[in-house]
């Protein structure tokens, strides 16, 4: 017994004396570094949106995972807690319709084009058309066409001013654009409008032909749309109202079972959804642009 309490105080002087060495060595102190608060840390992890944005994607994330713990204690698919966050975020994004900002844009660089092509007719230089035109440019590009004015009056060349307004609009029809009116700026002949006005109707022909695929192809859009929903609220009846339906879920091969239709189910949305999606047409002057710019 007494060598084992020799032993632990020999064990305790040695390490006195090396914290006592440690102690007395000077060390350089570390900074510290800012705590992030958990709001801060929360919206980088998670990407979240600032202002009203953020408070409304979080109010729908927690009742996202409340409606998954009911889910779950409701129908004991453990799965619930992933199924409901899942279905409330990313169904409306599968099935909603697609954006028409491309067309917007597509239908406002044609109606710029024709008022331009008739500022031109009436004897107006290239660059006093463009800046006369800028009070009845559509909200759609009158940002770009701002921006292109104030290059022009800034004493850039009108080429420069041009291909910045092209990178602007970064889509290949405004390329097209951009092009004619710079051909139009080197040659300053008589048939630019005749050219713009050739440009302007094929935009239209373009924007036509784009309008008519989206309405045939919001047809299975729907329909899809009406298959999720049937089919949800068929699986919520049977999850309340009707247990047997829904107990062979419960167990662990009823959830993979389960696990595999949702996910094939899903994947066969966002396949439709790929096929669907019209890849935007290349650009023609980026490259271009780029070995012009410093």
């Amino acid at each position: 017994m007494n060598g084992l309490l020799g032993a632990i105080a020999g064990i305790g002087l040695a390490l006195g004396i090396v914290m006592l060495i440690a102690g007395l060595r000077r060390s350089e102190a570390r900074p510290v570094r800012p705590r992030r608060p958990l709001k801060a840390r929360w919206a980088r992890l998670t990407r979240r949106p600032g202002g009203r944005a953020g408070r409304r994607r979080d109010q729908l994330l927690l009742a996202s995972v409340l409606v998954g713990l009911v889910l779950w204690l409701v129908t004991g698919w453990i799965l619930a807690l992933v199924i409901a966050p899942a279905a409330i975020f990313g169904l409306p994004w599968l099935l909603r319709s697609p954006d028409t900002g491309v067309l917007d844009r597509l239908t406002a660089m044609e109606q710029w084009t024709r008022n331009l092509k008739g500022l031109l007719s009436a004897g107006n230089s290239l660059e006093t058309a463009i800046a006369t035109s800028l009070g009845s440019a559509p909200d759609a590009i009158r940002t770009e066409v701002r921006d292109l004015v104030s290059r022009l009056s800034a004493r850039f060349s009108t080429r420069d001013a041009l291909l910045r307004f092209a990178d602007d609009l970064n889509d290949s029809t405004g390329d097209l654009l951009a092009a004619a009116l710079i051909i139009g700026a080197q040659q300053r002949g008589a048939g630019l409008a005749g050219v713009l006005e050739g440009l302007a109707n094929t935009i239209s022909d373009d924007v036509k032909a784009r309008r008519s695929r989206e309405a045939a192809r919001a047809k299975p859009r729907a329909t899809a749309r009406y298959i999720t929903l049937i089919t949800t609220g068929v699986i919520a009846f049977g999850a309340l109202f009707n247990d047997s339906y829904v107990a062979p879920y419960r167990t662990p091969l009823g959830q993979i079972i389960l696990a595999i239709l949702l996910t094939s189910y899903v994947a066969c949305l966002i396949w439709m959804r790929s096929i669907a999606a019209t890849p935007p047409i290349p650009r023609v002057l980026t490259a271009y642009d780029a070995q012009e710019q410093p």
